[in-house]
């Protein structure tokens, strides 16, 4: 980072070195015109920030306003407040450690990353050099086919217990038909792997519905050399994928 130190005050100088050498993997590290030194989270997705204001010693004041978000592991809105410059860093590393710990909260149940690398080994055909190219047009017809006839009978399986579930899972459908034609197979596969990961912690019944060895077969064979066989095949195949009883 570049800054003109001739901008500053030796005081603030004194106090702006250490934090700019201070380097941390979790957040970026700006200094703005108004003399602040803003630290945030490096999560695109994330609001938190880390703010010090070196404004103050021009007016000769005694102690350095800080800014932050999250406030602590209890509380989510931002707080301000002044602080002696000993103390400061004491405070980020406080603010880095609840970064941190949010980095650390696995919200997907390891369950489901077991589920998805087991579909992905029965669906994926290994050493194919199709895998890191598009599916190809009949392929992805078919295999839309089959992802319009989950999205539309899992209501059928919806109760109070598992509609969050469902619902989760036909939000996922409809995004993996949306990018059908715009990924590589192996990246639809390993959505559909995770797809059919979740129907499998929803419950057994969804299992014997849509992932049976008969129609885990179908969908490899889709994504495989039956796309070369002929219409006949096709035809077959798509019954066996779509068909519900």
């Amino acid at each position: 980072m570049l800054i003109n130190k001739k901008q500053f005050t030796l005081k603030q100088l004194d106090i702006l070195i250490p934090l700019i050498k201070f380097k941390s993997d979790l957040c970026s590290t700006e200094i703005v015109q108004d003399k602040q030194i803003r630290y945030k989270d490096i999560d695109p997705t994330s609001s938190f920030y880390f703010h010090i204001s070196l404004t103050d010693f021009i007016n000769q004041k005694p102690d350095i306003l800080v800014e932050y978000m999250p406030n602590s592991a209890l509380v989510m809105p931002g707080t301000a407040m002044r602080l002696k410059e000993e103390n400061i860093m004491g405070r980020l590393e406080n603010w880095l450690k609840l970064l941190e710990t949010y980095n650390s909260k696995n919200i997907d149940d390891s369950i489901i990353d077991d589920y998805t690398e087991e579909y992905y080994t029965e669906f994926i055909l290994i050493n194919d050099p199709t895998n890191e190219k598009p599916l190809k047009i009949p392929q992805a017809l078919l295999l839309d086919e089959y992802l319009k006839n989950l999205h539309n009978t899992l209501t059928d399986y919806s109760d109070t217990l598992n509609q969050e579930d469902i619902d989760e899972i036909k939000e996922d459908i409809s995004e993996l038909r949306n990018s059908i034609t715009k990924i590589k197979k192996s990246d639809f596969v390993l959505k559909l792997s995770r797809i059919s990961a979740k129907l499998t912690r929803a419950g057994l019944d969804l299992v014997k519905e849509f992932l049976s060895e008969a129609k885990k077969e179908g969908l490899k064979k889709v994504l495989g050399w039956a796309i070369e066989n002929g219409p006949g095949i096709m035809e077959g195949l798509i019954k066996q994928i779509t068909s519900h009883h």
